[in-house]
């Protein structure tokens, strides 16, 4: 009996540090998301060794000196905010970033954790520049930070420390605009992994009057570059520097219409694209015409040739007609 308590105990006590495992630890003094909200600056960002033998204590790392980090984080009371960064080997960069909260359970009015993420090429590690983190909010006296701490263990070669320390009240861009000297304006949340050459191949669609629809699509700036041709007339068509503006429309839950995810919807040129929004950004959109739809697919800016796009759409085209003894 006692050794099955024992084994018992054992298994609570791994379960337990498991679960500390998977998450960051953190000390937590909550606060009221009034208090919470304003710009934070990262001040501390650290990695521990274990001591190796013969030696007490292990080696600490600072990557913010390291790797000559610059990152701050704008909370706000709406969800939304901003996350800005930079080192040695990556240009300055402003992202609009989700916020979620989570309230205390014994003060269910203050805020103990607050979670960020923002759309980029995120990895595993949830660190400052990877596109995700979770922090815990400690507020007292003149203490206003949000920090967490990575045991060394599981496997882990070392220990991980992370701290923002609040800095100013502002809930906008305008204390990072000063310390940057510039004015950044982050593609809205939800259209920012669209940045690039979207494209729309109708060649071998029948029912689609296009022969191609491609769009160089700058979310930052909310403009578009359009590129068309009707089947009818083959004529090319391009429309420069349109104003392309992201819209949310609420979900109704109408499951008969499977209306019930929140929708984005972005019109180039004079037609509306849009997609199913579930709380991450979209990767794709769709206009819906009579009959047909025209999907655009993304592709990378720095790797796609519009006019190249658009030569292979008009050679498919001709080999399509071509089939039909046209």
């Amino acid at each position: 009996m006692k050794k099955r308590i024992a084994i018992l105990i054992a298994v609570v006590m791994l379960a337990t540090v498991c679960l500390a495992a998977l998450t960051a630890c953190y000390q937590s003094r909550p606060a009221k998301l009034s208090k919470v909200v304003g710009t934070y600056e990262l001040k501390s960002y650290t990695r521990t060794y274990p001591a190796k033998e013969g030696e007490e204590t292990g080696e600490t790392v600072d990557l913010i000196a390291t790797n000559q980090i610059k990152a701050y984080l704008v909370v706000t009371s709406d969800g939304k905010g901003y996350y800005v960064y930079e080192d040695k080997d990556t240009p300055v960069r402003c992202y609009q970033c989700k916020i979620n909260v989570s309230m205390d359970d014994e003060q269910p009015d203050k805020v103990k954790e607050i979670s960020y993420t923002y759309a980029a090429e995120t990895t595993g590690d949830a660190i400052p520049g990877s596109g995700h983190e979770t922090l815990g909010v400690y507020f007292k006296y003149r203490t206003k930070k949000l920090s967490y701490n990575m045991p060394a263990i599981f496997g882990r070669k070392y220990s991980r420390s992370v701290r923002y320390e609040k800095v100013s009240n502002e809930t906008g861009l305008n204390y990072v605009n000063r310390e940057f000297g510039t004015t950044f304006a982050p593609a809205d949340y939800e259209v920012a992994l669209l940045d690039g050459v979207l494209v729309y191949n109708g060649a071998y669609d029948a029912a689609s009057p296009y022969v191609y629809y491609v769009v160089d699509y700058y979310p930052e700036r909310a403009k578009c570059n359009v590129y068309y041709a009707l089947k009818s007339d083959r004529q090319a068509h391009a429309d420069a520097d349109l104003t392309a503006t992201p819209m949310m429309t609420a979900h109704s839950d109408d499951y008969d219409t499977g209306a019930y995810a929140d929708k984005v919807t972005v019109t180039f040129g004079n037609l509306p694209f849009d997609a199913p929004y579930y709380g991450t950004p979209v990767t794709s959109l769709t206009y819906h015409g009579e009959g047909y739809e025209m999907w655009l697919s993304r592709n990378s800016r720095a790797t796609s040739d519009v006019q190249a796009f658009i030569s292979d759409a008009n050679t498919q085209y001709d080999q399509y007609l071509a089939s039909l003894g046209e």
